[in-house]
């Protein structure tokens, strides 16, 4: 009798989970979205704003010496012009940081890239050099948005298997830049146009700065036509605004309807702060300063000065180098007869200098060397090929790896030159 009761017992039928209401972690949600055509849009989109960023920031080294010429700027202010985009960079690259984790991702990148088009745009015009050191500066603050975002923003669109490869991926579009200004450089600085346009010279130089302002241009265009990151979006409490981007992203690259997407309900451990729960600049500027200090604390202070270290170590010997580059090469290539190196070819071409007046520096053809540019150029599809490679292996090598042995490689290269 027991025995029978026991088996009605178990025929019973069994309560079922509703798998609508099962929790998910970001890290599982964003995984179930897979990776597909919506991830290489959101690719090209903020890869163009890393190059917008690159031109803007590099550009102005290419066009140095015909912009000297018609400036007519000393030596000293060929070098404040040189690091004013730069020194922009440096001076917002915090607030930036700050406003994408509080005001968001894509919402900081519309409004630095609109910015920075309005800045470059009138720096294109200056009638003299410290209205170019200005607005090249302003435009190295507001462009500084696009290197504080758009690797948050990529890698917050992927799961832990393919952030760092996609993140990395971005960086190709560093040695695009490479390719981009140097190949423009070599048609457009070598035309013979010498227009005047409500009293501004309409010169070559000046023209390659309108078109420095494409990629830019390209990039607003594309923050347009994607969305904002879920995971801030679920740091600020908008749980259905999120969700519903994750079924969009999902439809997109499976092709299912977007109700079959199974995370319905995302948690998230870390919660972001909200710029419309700060009342006055006070309250802001705490929060700045609580997000700051948090980064030394006891158990952070040590990985953050290393942090900020190689950084610096990175950018002076990458950036800095090649704002100069073109003169390198161009010096160079003048006095290839002499087999110098590159102080030697420095030094030389102030010898040859010092004894003639920049008009008559500036009517020599000799002076620009477009060949420069092709150099350049070439350098670009190199760094390219590289960057690829990198891409390829990191996630085999591991990031640290590789890091170490290209940076161990880089200093037997600088010891041998």
């Amino acid at each position: 009798m027991c025995s029978s009761k026991l088996a009605m017992d178990n025929k019973k039928p069994q309560e079922t989970v509703d798998k609508s209401l099962i929790p998910y972690t970001y890290e599982e949600a964003i995984e179930k979205v897979k990776v597909g055509k919506f991830h290489y849009f959101l690719l090209l989109v903020t890869g163009m704003c890393f190059l917008s960023f690159i031109t803007e920031i590099s550009g102005l080294g290419l066009i140095m010496f015909p912009a000297k010429c018609d400036l007519q700027f000393s030596l000293t202010e060929q070098g404040l012009l040189g690091s004013a985009g730069f020194l922009g960079v440096t001076v917002s690259a915090h607030v930036m940081g700050f406003l994408a984790d509080t005001w968001g991702r894509l919402r900081t990148l519309r409004t630095m890239i609109l910015l920075s088009l309005c800045t470059s745009l009138i720096s294109s015009v200056s009638t003299n050099v410290w209205m170019l050191f200005v607005f090249r500066f302003l435009t190295g603050v507001f462009i500084s948005g696009c290197q504080s975002c758009v690797f948050s923003l990529v890698g917050e669109f992927h799961s832990s298997r393919t952030r760092v490869r996609h993140v990395t991926m971005v960086s190709l579009f560093l040695p695009a830049g490479l390719i981009y200004l140097p190949g423009l450089a070599v048609f457009i600085l070598p035309l013979n146009i010498e227009t005047t346009i409500l009293g501004i010279k309409l010169l070559p130089w000046r023209i390659l700065m309108f078109c420095n302002l494409i990629p830019s241009l390209i990039a607003l265009i594309g923050c347009f036509m994607i969305p904002e990151s879920p995971k801030f979006l679920l740091s600020q409490g908008r749980h259905d605004e999120s969700v519903e981007i994750l079924r969009k992203v999902y439809a997109t690259n499976t092709g299912n309807p977007k109700n079959t997407y199974p995370c319905n309900i995302i948690t998230l451990k870390d919660v972001g702060s909200n710029l419309s729960n700060i009342k006055g600049l006070g309250n802001a500027v705490n929060l700045v300063w609580m997000q700051t200090a948090s980064l030394f604390t006891k158990e952070r202070a040590v990985q953050t000065v290393n942090m900020c270290f190689i950084t610096f170590a990175i950018n002076l010997i990458a950036q800095g180098t090649f704002l100069y580059f073109p003169i390198i090469i161009n010096n160079l290539i003048t006095f290839s007869d002499q087999s110098l190196s590159v102080c030697q070819s420095m030094g030389a071409v102030h010898q040859s200098t010092s004894n003639r007046t920049l008009e008559e520096i500036c009517a020599d053809p000799a002076s620009l060397n477009i060949q420069q540019y092709e150099f350049l150029f070439y350098m670009g599809w190199c760094f390219a090929s590289f960057y690829y490679f990198i891409s390829t292996v990191i996630n085999m090598t591991g990031k640290k790896t590789l890091f170490s042995k290209i940076f161990e490689y880089n200093i037997d290269i600088c010891n041998i030159s």
